[in-house]
């Protein structure tokens, strides 16, 4: 199965950054390394990508089986992920 991530990293920052780099990409909050790593190790993946600015949704459609969102503060009535399906 071929995953896109959406939301929190699902792997760790390289070891070459600096400690505040690292944290920046987190997202300055740890917390969602925990989050995007495990539902990476839950998920039978052959193949993943964390999604980017700018990626074409129908590229996504097109080359991936799911879109996983891992990240709890997303899940709100009011967030709107339509940006994220426009071209």
């Amino acid at each position: 199965m071929k995953v896109m991530f959406i939301g929190a990293p699902v792997d760790a920052p390289p070891a070459h950054l600096t400690t505040e780099q690292k944290l920046d990409a987190t997202g300055k909050n740890t917390g969602n390394m925990l989050i995007g790593q495990a539902l990476k190790r839950q998920l039978r993946l052959t193949h993943y990508e964390q999604y980017k600015a700018g990626m074409s949704p129908d590229w996504i459609v097109g080359n991936f089986d799911l879109i996983a969102i891992p990240a709890s503060n997303f899940l709100f009535r009011n967030f709107d992920f339509g940006g994220l399906g426009e071209k």
